[in-house]
């Protein structure tokens, strides 16, 4: 024959259907995924900043409060405890 059947187009033609797919694939996920998980991730974010600085850290300088006197408590009951056990 005098014309070869040759894969070059074939191969050109089915190259830039995937590189258009991709990009379609990549702006399609971008737009709808990403920025809804963005905004999602920004208001988990500020719930739990919030929920840090109004509930957690005040807890926390409660109980620093708090801590001498349950060591006390504590120390006192160990102490009656382990008397009690060595008496008898």
């Amino acid at each position: 024959p005098l014309q070869t059947f040759s894969f070059d187009f074939i191969y050109l033609c089915s190259h830039s259907f995937i590189e258009v797919s991709k990009y379609i694939v990549t702006k399609f996920i971008s737009t709808f995924l990403a920025i809804p998980v963005a905004y999602a991730a920004g208001i988990l974010l500020s719930c739990v900043s919030c929920l840090s600085i109004l509930e957690i850290t005040p807890f926390v300088r409660e109980c620093k409060l708090v801590q001498p006197l349950w060591r006390t408590v504590w120390r006192s009951v160990i102490r009656t405890v382990v008397a009690g056990l060595c008496q008898s």
